[in-house]
């Protein structure tokens, strides 16, 4: 797709926009796919005047917005943003007849979005409205938003600021959906360094717990992430549990959580390992029940595998179990997944987590073909999904959105009332730092500034791949880097 910008307006904001209707699309100076995108904004008096042309495949589509003077906004910083969404909006529809759920809505979260605006006052329903006025959200999404940002507000009424969280990766998984792009491993190659990478995971969650003691922390939760955990065998789970509990003070922690994932990889054994290492939480996580679908998206379970993972973990005794699902996926159709969802709040998991289908840039089904970007039925499950499971008892209280989602829908956790997953919200809000550990792994370290309330965060990723990971643990220079990363982190906390 090509571009030309006129006027002070980020490139990246409008190939945001341009991702509205035009998923997946490239960005380069031909119009290869035969679409080209004009995007002019400027001031005019006290007004901001914005105009957008779509030209796609020989015919042009115009929308234009002026946003007077006089119109108050909530925030006064995005006037130029609103004012070229809006034009882009009215070009958008008329090129595709495609009116997106979110609006303009881009980038920052909508509950966070809300959350700031509760913060500063509003009620609910004004929250609302600036979301429907200012942005061109649809009243159910704004509606959403609100829910969730109250949640939140309430569940972040504990002091978690001035801790910490731990997450541990295990970026291995038994096979790979087709959709995903995760950093997952799953050749026979590659699963062979599981046994090499579990013991140098060990000495660096030793390490980190070390380096948590010396800034002086206390631990809020521990995430054990992938991948899938438990493609882990029974033996090295065991003794990965009994290093987080040798390094931290478990008994302590607001949340344990062990995303076990694939029903095909959990076994009884290792539910009552987790249990008894006091881990409060696990995924366990089918995506839908429909067995065509799932042999179609490269899972290797069955619903029946699912039903008795389940049945293992519930009856393990852990305390929260979350089931992950997965709306639009390729031949699932509305009533399938809503046969599904039906079927999993029958089994009244604590949470259920509901994401959009979502195919990364570099997935085996992004180059097949084999999805619909627009496909209808996703939109019709999502809604379904929302209404059910607070028809269920279940409330929402976590969002986020991602690129390329199908029908640029959003993912939503729910809860039975106080059984919320604590570390998504930490993870997401940015209110506590993230000690991350293993390949792929990305520490954030949140700071905030006493006298002025200022956030500062700053990132630190790990090599990406197990084998680079392994390379750099075992090296000896690497170690010494490591050790200088380390003493930076001290420094970034004021600590000596």
């Amino acid at each position: 797709m090509k571009l030309k910008i006129n006027g002070d307006i980020s490139p990246s904001y409008v190939q945001t926009l341009c991702l509205l209707y035009y998923p997946a699309s490239r960005f380069s100076d031909k119009d290869d796919d035969g679409v080209s995108v004009t995007a002019s904004v400027k001031r005019s008096g006290g007004a901001i005047c914005s105009e957008v042309t779509i030209e796609d495949k020989g015919v042009a589509y115009t929308g234009t917005y002026s946003l007077s003077e006089e119109e108050k906004l909530s925030r006064p910083s995005m006037a130029e943003k609103i004012s070229l969404g809006k034009a882009f909006l009215e070009a958008g529809k008329r090129a595709t007849g495609v009116t997106p759920p979110w609006g303009i809505l881009t980038g920052v979260r909508p509950s966070k979005l809300a959350r700031w605006n509760l913060d500063a006052g509003m009620t609910p329903d004004e929250a609302a409205s600036v979301f429907e006025r200012e942005y061109s959200v649809s009243p159910d999404k704004a509606k959403l938003s609100c829910i969730i940002a109250e949640a939140e507000r309430k569940l972040l009424e504990k002091p978690y600021h001035g801790k910490c969280s731990v997450y541990i990766a295990i970026p291995f998984c038994p096979s790979r959906c087709s959709y995903c792009s995760f950093v997952s491993f799953t050749s026979e190659r590659l699963l062979s360094l599981i046994p090499e990478y579990h013991g140098v995971l060990l000495k660096e969650i030793r390490r980190t717990a070390e380096l948590i003691r010396r800034i002086g922390m206390d631990v809020s939760t521990v995430y054990i992430g992938g991948g899938t955990p438990t493609v882990l065998n029974e033996a090295q789970l065991d003794s990965l549990l009994d290093c987080i509990t040798d390094s931290f003070d478990v008994p302590s922690l607001d949340e344990f959580t062990l995303e076990a994932g694939r029903p095909d990889t959990i076994t009884e054994e290792k539910m009552k390992s987790a249990y008894s290492h006091g881990v409060t939480r696990v995924s366990v996580n089918t995506q839908t029940l429909n067995d065509e679908v799932l042999s179609l998206i490269g899972r290797k379970h069955t619903s029946s595998d699912f039903f008795r993972a389940y049945d293992i973990a519930r009856r393990s005794g852990v305390k929260d179990v979350n089931v992950d699902l997965i709306a639009g996926l390729p031949k699932d159709t509305e009533k399938s997944f809503s046969d599904t969802l039906d079927r999993v709040a029958d089994l009244r998991p604590e949470n259920v987590t509901v994401h959009t289908f979502c195919v990364k840039r570099s997935a085996e089904m992004k180059t097949s073909g084999g999805y619909d970007l627009r496909d209808a039925a996703a939109s019709g499950s999502v809604r379904y999904s929302q209404s059910a499971l607070m028809a269920a008892g279940y409330v929402p209280y976590y969002m986020y959105r991602q690129k390329n989602a199908v029908g640029n829908l959003e993912n939503v956790g729910f809860t039975l009332p106080g059984r919320e997953g604590i570390y998504n919200v930490l993870m997401m809000e940015e209110i506590q730092s993230i000690f991350a550990v293993g390949a792929s792994a990305v520490t954030k370290l949140v700071k905030t500034d006493p006298t002025d309330g200022k956030i500062s965060i700053k990132r630190i990723a790990e090599n990406k791949y197990p084998y680079e990971y392994l390379r750099e643990k075992t090296d000896q220079d690497a170690r010494s880097v490591c050790e200088k990363q380390e003493d930076e982190i001290v420094s970034f906390f004021g600590k000596e």
